[in-house]
């Protein structure tokens, strides 16, 4: 016998954040998809992508052109890759751009309303800032609880019955049977998905935790280094940054916030999981000496696990199969709150009556 317990837990996560994890487990699904959201709603961009142009922009030029840029200030710049031959431009703001290849503006942040940032804000921060991000990481610690306990409700002694659905009888055994079955099935999508997410709410207390138990090191590296001189021309500085962890892909170059303050480089080793990249150069602009390196695949067990749960969470890793499984399983998360929602309303009138 089920306990019950366990299973009016279940009921009652369901109830109160249900709809807190529909909206979130629908906006992650859209995000797998971003960039062809991006091509879609940006026309420059789609033309841009399907005219596969040859990287042909004078990298070193353009770092120097925004480097020297003061209003606004920009803060980085990333790298074209082959599946997304542009550059990302963010600035102190908060404003982007995307350039060509070539080095000419396609797409501002500021020209029109952004369907991805709003997306990535409702899906991260709930629209409420660092705020509405720690109260969605507790809410998804219970729905984790509401996952564990509905594959536990779920458990069978008869495999093949509790793997089929009902198709025909009353409404209320088919909302019971697709709301057990289809809800144990995806859970063992979402738990990875929500668990990786709660993970990198909370990516400070975590890592913390495993680093201590599994080793690594995540102790910051100092940013601030003494002015000398004028800053090192930037053919030198590009020229440090290949040299540098050279079998690594350059992803992006963070500028210096302020005099006195160093260049941040951001490279992806070969085998690293991340999209892009957990290995960082640390350059003077005033000497060109990079004074600091982190390579990714050098670090601890602890730092190696963390690093991993951003591309989990992001299907960066996993290929279509992953993506398909996961685009189901999370729009799965609206059936499951119709149907349970459906199944409890069902209940109470059969009590009452």
């Amino acid at each position: 016998m089920k306990s019950p317990i366990l299973l009016a837990v279940h009921r009652y996560i369901g109830l109160l954040a249900g709809i807190f994890f529909v909206i979130t487990a629908l906006t992650g699904a859209l995000l797998i998809y971003k960039q062809p959201l991006l091509l879609a709603y940006y026309p420059a961009l789609a033309a841009e992508q399907s005219a596969s142009p040859a990287i042909t922009a004078d990298t070193v030029a353009l770092l120097q052109q925004l480097d020297a840029q003061q209003a606004p200030a920009a803060r980085r710049v990333r790298m074209p890759t082959a599946d997304w031959p542009f550059f990302t431009v963010s600035y102190r703001d908060g404003s982007y751009q995307y350039l060509s290849t070539q080095g000419e503006l396609l797409v501002s942040s500021e020209q029109q309303f952004d369907p991805l940032a709003f997306l990535m804000d409702l899906h991260i921060h709930w629209l409420a800032g660092h705020t509405g991000e720690r109260i969605s990481g507790y809410v998804h610690i219970a729905v984790l609880l509401l996952l564990a306990t509905g594959i536990y409700a779920w458990w069978p002694r008869r495999w093949r019955k509790a793997l089929t659905l009902a198709l025909s009888g009353s409404v209320i055994k088919v909302a019971y049977s697709w709301h057990r079955t289809l809800g144990a099935l995806s859970s063992l999508v979402l738990i990875v998905s929500v668990a990786t997410g709660v993970i990198m709410v909370f990516y400070a207390e975590v890592g913390t935790a495993l680093v201590a138990s599994l080793g690594g090191d995540i102790k910051p590296i100092e940013r601030t280094v003494e002015v000398t001189d004028k800053p090192q021309p930037w053919p030198v500085l590009y020229q440090v940054m290949r040299d540098t962890l050279p079998e690594g892909q350059l992803r992006s170059v963070s500028f210096s916030a302020e005099p006195g303050r160093a260049i941040s480089v951001r490279k992806r080793m070969p085998g690293e999981w991340h999209q892009h990249g957990r290995s960082f150069v640390y350059i003077n602009p005033y000497t060109a000496e990079a004074y600091a390196q982190k390579d990714a695949r050098e670090a601890g067990l602890g730092v190696a696990l963390m690093e991993k749960v951003y591309p989990l969470h992001s299907a960066a890793v996993g290929g279509p199969l992953y993506w398909v499984a996961l685009t189901i399983a999370s729009g799965m998360a609206l059936l499951l709150f119709i149907s349970g929602l459906y199944i409890w309303l069902w209940r109470r009138r059969a009590r009452k009556s």
